[in-house]
């Protein structure tokens, strides 16, 4: 008999690979219920509060670290404010709000964190830099449709962090755009992969799959977990130091104390 060859599995399409929110839903006996909705690229675009969006673990990483490093560069400005991945109503131009990787405001007051939309008109806030980090599935949205929208809401300076798969491996590719009376125009480089940043004076480029910020003489900046490890690393050096010294000096009070030990008995043994 015949070995039976059994049928291969049609994969699954996950209807929920960009994300979902809940919607409330009115039955026809009056009674509700909550539904879990899959996200589409356009909702993607244009997210309404409390969305769940999907990215993967180097998104996310990549996106915290260009905000913690322009949050440290902005510590001496009180009226700075960079948010991440947060629900932005521009309100100009007619947008309709996005919900930007990162985007740095400069005088922006002091405002309520619990509110899950930040509407920029309301708050006098002037944007100032807006970076992307694009993902495969959603990619359209921030090479495409974002280049128009900031343009239109006069981001100065929109940062496109764009991922490609080359022969030696992942490589992200940077391009820039700030806005003309006639939209979006293309910033060119002075160095290749490099964008210069004029209201942090910073360099931001990529080396590898990692995004990086550079000092304008080239000197990078780490993200957290370097400066961690920097630290245990020189308090690990400054214990051993410390260890060293204090052995070198029970050594040279050790040696002392021998030799005023000796000196006693060649006192004693001249009968002094």
């Amino acid at each position: 008999m015949a070995p039976q060859t059994l049928p291969t599995p049609t994969p699954v399409r996950d209807r929920f690979a960009l994300g979902w929110r809940y919607v409330r839903r009115r039955n026809d006996d009056g009674t509700e219920t909550t539904e879990q909705v899959p996200l589409t690229a356009w909702d993607v675009l244009h997210p309404q509060e409390d969305d769940f969006i999907v990215n993967n673990e180097l998104h996310n990483a990549t996106c915290l670290y260009l905000k913690n490093v322009l949050q440290w560069r902005c510590r001496d400005r009180s009226d700075a404010l960079v948010l991440q991945d947060h629900r932005v109503d521009w309100q100009a131009a007619d947008l309709i709000p996005h919900g930007p990787d990162v985007v740095l405001f400069f005088n922006a007051p002091p405002w309520d964190r619990t509110k899950g939309t930040y509407r920029v008109r309301d708050e006098g806030a002037d944007p100032r830099l807006v970076i992307e980090v694009a993902s495969p599935s959603t990619r359209e949205n921030d090479i495409n449709d974002k280049v128009f929208d900031y343009s239109a809401a006069a981001i100065p300076l929109y940062v496109i962090v764009d991922p490609y798969e080359i022969e030696d491996g992942r490589r992200l590719i940077l391009t820039a755009y700030h806005p003309s009376d006639e939209g979006p125009v293309l910033v060119k480089q002075q160095i290749p992969n490099r964008v210069w940043l004029e209201d942090v004076n910073l360099w931001l480029t990529a080396i590898g799959d990692r995004v990086v910020f550079l000092e304008k003489d080239g000197t990078p900046i780490p993200d957290y977990t370097q400066v961690a490890n920097s630290l245990e690393a020189e308090k690990a050096r400054a214990e051993a130091e410390k260890a060293r010294a204090e052995a070198e000096k029970a050594r040279a009070e050790a040696a002392e104390q021998r030799a005023r030990e000796l000196e006693a008995e060649l006192r004693r043994l001249r009968g002094e």
